[in-house]
């Protein structure tokens, strides 16, 4: 989580009492809660494809959509298997 945040140029921040990550970049904000398949962008609810979760101390978030809210283009390449997230 913390890496693709950072990688984009937005700050991250954590609660872990309400279990919610939220990521700052300029204007934009960024919240996911763990397990909810709703996350807020700039305050606005919006549909998750697959929920922010935690795997062995890790938390994982959806990174097309993390990408796409920061203004990031995202790509698959099926023959690898690899996404290619570019951003300026």
């Amino acid at each position: 989580m913390r890496a693709i945040f950072e990688a984009l140029g937005a700050e991250i921040k954590w609660d872990g009492a309400t279990e919610t990550v939220t990521g700052i970049k300029g204007e934009t904000i960024v919240e996911l809660k763990i397990g909810s398949n709703v996350a807020k962008l700039n305050g606005k609810d919006l549909n998750l494809d697959v929920p922010a979760t935690i795997v062995n101390k890790r938390t994982l978030v959806p990174a097309r959509f993390i990408a796409e809210c920061l203004g990031a283009k995202v790509d698959w390449e099926s023959s690898s298997r690899t996404v290619i997230i570019q951003h300026d």
